[in-house]
Order: C-alpha cells, then sequence, then structure tokens
C-alpha cells in the first residue's frame, strides 16, 4: 500500500455514526445510511457504553490524527506524536 502520510487510504462508511438500542440486549452502531456493528449486552457488562462510545467515535478519531500530522514539527515532541498518528493511521488502514 503506497504511503500517502496517512491520508485517504481508510474506506469506511461516513461519520457520523451513532449508538442505537436495537432491542433490550444491544447496542448498535450507526451511519446515517449503514449498519456498522452491535454489541451484546453480556448480562449488564459495566463496558458496554463506553465500548460502544469508542466504535461510535472512529471516524472522528481518524479525522483527528489526520490532523494533527497537518500540524508543523515546531515541537521537540512533535515527532513523537506524529508518528504514533502514523501509526495508528496505518493499523486502521489495514497496512500494519
Amino acid at each position: 500500500m503506497p504511503d500517502d502520510g496517512g491520508r485517504g487510504m481508510i474506506a469506511h462508511s461516513p461519520g457520523p455514526w451513532r449508538i442505537a438500542r436495537s432491542n433490550r440486549n444491544t447496542l448498535c452502531i450507526l451511519s446515517e445510511n449503514a449498519w456498522i456493528c452491535g454489541e451484546v449486552d453480556n448480562d449488564g457488562h459495566p463496558d458496554r457504553k463506553d465500548n460502544a462510545r469508542l466504535i461510535a467515535a472512529a471516524p472522528e478519531l481518524l479525522a483527528a490524527l489526520r490532523c494533527l500530522l497537518e500540524v508543523p514539527a515546531d515541537s521537540v515532541l512533535m515527532p513523537i506524536y506524529q508518528a504514533r498518528a502514523r501509526a495508528m493511521i496505518a493499523r486502521l488502514d489495514g497496512a500494519a
């Protein structure tokens, strides 16, 4: 996969994604026109809503990582943050 600096490589349903309840025990992640995934309650598992929020935030998280790569490297730490962002984008793109 060619390196474009982490921009435009991933194809996914466009955000925003939202959380909806499909039945009493399942939280679903939906986009405007697609069902993304669902999470079964697992007898009241305490992390289920947090997991659903994290999944629903994926498009915004990816956009934030891409924005980070646009920040000039004025800071001593910026190259470290940019390397982490590139690694995450590569993982999301399926390259890593």
